[in-house]
């Protein structure tokens, strides 16, 4: 079967109701998870009956379900619960829990950072991660200056930016790399993996009339 790369599918995804049925991982090598559902929200009497504002039901058959096979490429990060619940998928491409496997960067601040500063610079470069920002550095900066502080890139540039914005005396000692493109699959349950990609093998289902009542 081809494989697919999973921001192809993701729109794809979603509550799937699946079940985890296998778990095998490398470390960074090929692993697999395979997961067993059927995307009932894709047949198109469901969608016709959404469309239309209908209720309905559907009656699938358990031998209708099919399994989706999932493998990490550059894996960086396992959190899974036992058993998994496969309810929901999602995939993000933007997430604070890339930080801590980004390049840091170091910085020496010589004087008192004004009070927002921070904050507006989290809100420029990182739109809705600003208040995962916020909660990440903590209270990093309440000691007095002079300060060194070393975060991640994406934490490092608002940082950078707060400080030339509000003219705040400092000293970048070095400068990260560019992060590399991450992306987390994540659960239902709040398990999630971490990798450089996912590509997905994504099964043929079959959609019939009588599996699905509208009305």
């Amino acid at each position: 079967m081809s494989r697919s790369p999973i921001r192809e599918v993701a729109a794809r995804l979603g509550h799937i109701d699946g079940e985890l049925v296998s778990v095998q991982l490398g470390w960074p090598e090929e692993g697999t998870l395979a997961v067993r559902y059927y995307p009932w929200f894709e047949h198109p009497r469901v969608r016709e009956a959404n469309a239309a504002g209908r209720p309905w039901r559907a009656e699938v058959p358990d031998e209708a379900h099919q399994v989706l096979r999932i493998h990490p490429r550059g894996l960086r990060e396992i959190a899974l619960t036992a058993p998994v619940d496969c309810t929901e998928l999602f995939v993000a491409e933007r997430s604070a829990r890339h930080w801590p496997h980004e390049p840091t960067g170091q910085v020496v601040i010589n004087a008192a950072l004004p009070a927002g500063a921070l904050e507006a610079a989290c809100a420029e470069l990182l739109g809705e991660l600003a208040p995962h920002a916020l909660e990440f550095v903590g209270d990093a900066l309440a000691p007095a200056p002079p300060l060194s502080l070393r975060w991640p890139a994406s934490l490092h540039a608002c940082l950078v930016r707060a400080l030339e914005q509000s003219g705040t005396a400092h000293l970048v000692t070095s400068t990260p790399a560019a992060a590399e493109p991450l992306v987390t699959l994540g659960f239902g349950d709040g398990s999630y993996l971490i990798a450089e990609d996912f590509e997905v093998e994504l099964p043929t289902f079959e959609f019939r009339d009588d599996w699905v009542k509208v009305g």
